[in-house]
């Protein structure tokens, strides 16, 4: 018997008398379903050093690394990748299997730092940016905290900075840098001058510096000096900048005062102010205060009062401890005769920054006495004069008679007011690369940079930074300056795109998001064309794309990003089975997909499977789903057909089913088609169509067909017991 059911045996004599007796035959072939429950992750990483998996299905458990049984639990803890096969088998026997695999990723990454521009911190570099690099997450350390966990640290302390780079999968690396700094202060100093205050005699006063580095002097309102020597020639508050190299600076300052007040000269007027013959002289007294210098054309007399024995021009300086003087001058004339001065009338009577000095020549004979109204200035014909004022020249004949004449000297020595017009900026950048400047003042026009001569007109386009000056001179050979800074800011964005997760476009990944880093404003192109202005860019194509990053002063920089595609279809197929009919000898067919990647076997209407193997036991049209990592899939299908037609046994009826003294054998004979199998209830007695029977018994025979399905049909052929009748040889009865 091979399939439960409750079995009855009827038995009949000749006599058509019969009995019954059944049995029950029962079967257990429940199969197990193998499960593993999804752990959490598949993937062994440096943080994730172990899994558990935990099987399903009830049962015994038995798990296989592929090589060897590696756990008999249900759970199995597993530190390294693979394959893993769980095998639940039931108390009946009955098994199935289930597998899981298991990969590992631990790769390092290897952190770095860009270097940057400085690592010193100094007073005019108070930060330094740090930038990162290896991918993953980031976390800076100063020796004893966490300070940042972006790829960008601004620093504003020296130390030793350490960036800890940790990827997905938990692996890291470290890399440092060692900033320092430089904030050393100058100490500013103003070596004390002789004098502090500024006179008619003292009209300059030369400041000297200390402290070392660069100088820049102020009076409090303009830049007046960039050398550690200023001269001063006006009062006020002077304040010195000094930096040094490192940016850091200090201040002096030091108040220079004037004392220019200026004496009222007089000469207290005489009885008379003619000599003649009976007056040969005449007391003149000045006022005024402070110190006399009296000149009478020949002679000078440092007292207030003078005593005048000839007619001329007298003049008395009156001079205060501050060197600060004036005069005034009275005429003494004489009624004799005297000769007739003269001054030949010079080319120009005007003194300039250009025409420093005039020649005077006198005339009308005898001796020469110039005086500037103070003093006396010369004792020739010709003077050379080299300040404006009221020059006479006293002419004496060889009789002591004299004569006088006078010229007055003036100048014109006004200063052009040297301006520059405010620029729209006085920032040169990427977008403005040269800047006009425009000087006012009249006149002509110089420029510098401090080295050259750069222009000669009232206009000057600059293009690099510096400090221009321009001097303008008028006619009269004055000038005067004026300067403006140019500076410049030329700063370079570092462009930068944020790694995407992934930069392979796939069947199941159809799009990238790219996120340009920079600041600024983005242009992203694909080679070709522009094709985004947002700082995030939708990428759904292959190629190279590259954002330029544009900061406010026009600098650009750019990076680049190369996106590939990968959209390789897998190739699905089904290694051929042995056979692909189901029989009753052939319950099951193991069908083998191939092509890679994961698999989803079908059976038209219900996922049936999602290992490369499955195990079909009805007939259909299985298709499996080759899905590769990159999402894109194939198709293979396989039809199974099924062959469970049983035969039909028989026994050809034979001449007698009785055996006697006479019928000691029958032959039996099966019908149906395959292959044969005789039992006589215990044993196997022929393996062919027909067998030749010897003793009673009930006979079955079996028919199976080259599908493997059998059938079986019996005949009973009865014992008769024996007893002798007297006078009989052998007589039977049934028994």
């Amino acid at each position: 018997m091979t399939a439960p059911a409750t079995y009855t045996v009827t038995v009949t004599l000749a006599n058509g008398c019969s009995d019954t007796e059944s049995i029950t035959i029962t079967q257990d072939i429940a199969v197990p379903t193998a499960g593993i429950t999804p752990p959490t992750t598949t993937i062994l990483t440096c943080s994730v050093t172990s899994i558990n998996l935990t099987a399903t299905g009830g049962g015994s458990y038995s798990w296989s690394d592929g090589t060897n049984i590696v756990g008999t639990t249900a759970t199995l803890n597993v530190t390294a990748p693979g394959t893993y096969t769980v095998t639940v088998t039931l108390a009946n026997g009955c098994s199935d299997t289930e597998s899981i695999v298991i990969t590992q990723d631990i790769a390092v990454p290897t952190a770095g730092i860009t270097p940057p521009t400085t690592t010193i911190l100094t007073c005019s570099v108070t930060s330094i940016n740090l930038t990162a690099t290896g991918g993953g997450s980031y976390s800076w350390s100063n020796g004893i905290n966490v300070i940042g966990t972006e790829a960008t640290l601004n620093v504003t302390a020296p130390g030793t900075y350490t960036v800890t780079v940790t990827l997905a999968n938990g692996c890291s690396d470290t890399e440092s840098i060692v900033i320092t700094q430089d904030i050393a202060v100058p100490t500013a100093g103003i070596t004390p001058p002789t004098t502090t205050i500024l006179t008619c005699s003292v009209t300059s006063i030369n400041l000297t510096a200390t402290g070392g580095g660069s100088y820049s002097w102020s009076d409090g309102t303009n830049i007046v000096g960039t050398t550690a020597t200023l001269n001063v020639t006006a009062p006020g508050t002077y304040t010195v900048t000094v930096t040094l190299a490192n940016g850091c600076c200090d201040t002096e300052s030091i108040s220079i005062t004037q004392d220019i007040a200026v004496p009222t000269a007089g000469i207290t007027p005489p009885t008379t102010t003619i000599l003649t013959c009976s007056v040969t002289s005449i007391n003149l007294t000045a006022t005024g205060g402070g110190s006399y210098s009296w000149s009478d054309g020949t002679k000078c007399r440092h007292q207030a009062t003078l005593n005048v024995t000839a007619p001329g021009t007298d003049t008395v300086s009156v001079t205060l401890a501050n060197g600060c003087s004036d005069t005034e001058t009275i005429v003494i004339t004489q009624d004799i005769a005297v000769p007739t001065a003269g001054i030949t009338p010079p080319t120009t009577i005007i003194l300039t920054c250009s025409l420093t000095s005039i020649n005077l020549t006198a005339t009308g004979g005898g001796s020469y006495s110039w005086s500037d109204g103070t003093n006396i200035v010369g004792t020739t014909a010709t003077l050379n004069v080299t300040a404006p004022g009221t020059y006479t020249v006293t002419v004496t004949s060889a009789n002591g008679c004299s004569d006088t004449e006078s010229i007055t000297i003036t100048q014109d020595i006004a200063v052009p007011t040297a301006g520059i017009t405010p620029p729209t900026t006085t920032i040169l950048t990427c977008s403005v690369t040269s800047i006009n400047l425009t000087a006012t003042g009249g006149g002509s026009y110089s420029w510098s940079d401090g080295t050259n001569i750069v222009g000669t007109t009232a206009t000057l386009n600059v293009t690099s930074p510096g400090t221009y000056t321009v001097t303008v001179t008028l006619a009269n050979g004055c000038s005067d300056t004026e300067s403006i800074v140019i500076t410049q800011d030329i700063a370079v964005p570092t462009a930068g795109i944020t790694p995407p997760t992934t930069t392979i476009l796939t069947c199941s990944v159809t799009s990238i998001n790219l996120t340009a880093t920079g600041g600024g404003s983005y242009s992203w192109s694909d080679g070709i064309n522009v094709v985004g202005t947002e700082a995030t860019l939708n990428v759904s194509s292959p190629g190279t794309y590259t954002v330029t990053v544009t900061l406010a002063n026009g600098c650009s920089d750019t990076e680049s990003i190369v996106i590939t595609q990968d959209i390789a279809v897998p190739t699905a197929g089904i290694t051929p089975p042995t056979t692909t009919i189901l029989t009753c000898s052939v319950t099951s067919i193991n069908l083998t997909a191939t092509g890679g990647g994961s698999y989803s076997w079908s059976d038209g209407i219900n996922v049936v499977g999602t290992e490369a193997t499955l195990n079909v036991t009805a007939p259909g049209t299985y298709t499996v789903t080759v899905t590769s990592a990159n999402g894109c899939s194939d198709t293979e299908s396989i039809v199974i057909t099924q062959d469970i037609a049983n035969p039909t046994a028989g026994i050809t009826p034979p001449s007698t089913t009785i055996l006697t003294c006479s019928v000691t054998s029958i032959n039996l004979t099966a019908t149906g088609g395959g292959s044969y199998s005789w039992s006589d209830g215990t044993n196997i007695v022929g393996t062919s169509a027909t067998l030749n029977v010897t003793a009673p018994g009930t006979y079955t025979v079996t028919v199976t067909s080259a599908n493997g399905c059998s059938d079986t049909e019996s005949i009973r052929l009865p014992r008769i017991s024996p007893y002798r009748l007297p006078g009989s040889p052998c007589q039977q009865r049934p028994s």
